[in-house]
């Protein structure tokens, strides 16, 4: 098993005496993703359930004033992070390489079903972080999230409200190197579509504020939380 250091000895490249709230943000519905195909970085876009539910995502955030909009490149993320940034006043959608998608080119258009007898795709859904030709390791995705989260926080560490829209596999790393968890268990961490995440940091702790909140209770996002200390 992959031990890792709590995320602020990890990532944390200057103490942050102040506060910040970091919104992770997964794209909308595709028609792969109700096909249950894997896409990869196939620029898929957003299906017509998808649009309407990025749609009242946006409408939910847009009491949240936030200070940027970071996305992965691919055009699912962006068009949700353009709904989210037509309902702010004047943020553009920032496109960052290092949240896009896991590079799974082996794999790309097919089902889980369908890659049920093959010993790679088993190997790897028993242990994320097996190696395997044309996917992306498990540990270079983590080391591009945690660069950038470790640059977002030396920008915006002082009160700032980030989004970063992506996909589940880096929004799951962030979370586990945030929680501290060993990258072996990343998988272990639901994400759903169209749905937010919010890590707070305060005075150096971090906690996690927002569970898969979807659009129907996205206003209670508007209240900054009360944290409780960091248990040991």
């Amino acid at each position: 098993m992959t031990e890792r250091p709590a995320a602020p000895d990890l990532f944390r490249s200057r103490s942050i005496d102040g506060s910040y709230r970091l919104f992770l943000i997964r794209h909308g519905r595709t028609s792969w993703n109700e096909a249950g195909r894997l896409m990869g970085r196939e620029d898929i876009p957003l299906s017509p359930r998808g649009e309407g539910d990025v749609a009242e995502l946006a409408n939910g955030l847009a009491g949240i004033s936030f200070h940027a909009i970071y996305t992965s490149p691919r055009a699912r993320a962006h068009q949700t992070a353009a709904a989210i940034a037509d309902r702010q006043n004047g943020v553009t959608p920032v496109k960052e390489s290092r949240i896009d998608e896991t590079l799974i080119t082996r794999w790309v258009g097919l089902t889980r079903e369908e890659l049920a007898e093959d010993p790679e795709f088993v190997a790897f859904r028993h242990n994320p972080l097996h190696h395997t030709d044309g996917i992306e390791p498990a540990e270079e995705v983590d080391k591009r999230v945690a660069a950038f989260l470790s640059e977002i926080e030396m920008r915006h560490g002082d009160n700032g409200v980030i989004a970063m829209v992506s996909h589940a596999d880096p929004l799951r790393i962030a979370l586990a190197r945030f929680l501290g968890m060993p990258l072996t268990h990343f998988k272990r961490l639901m994400v759903k579509t169209a749905s937010v995440c919010v890590v707070t940091c305060r005075n150096g702790e971090y906690q996690l504020t927002g569970v898969n909140v979807e659009r129907q209770n996205l206003a209670e996002l508007s209240v900054r939380p009360t944290l409780e200390p960091n248990a040991l």
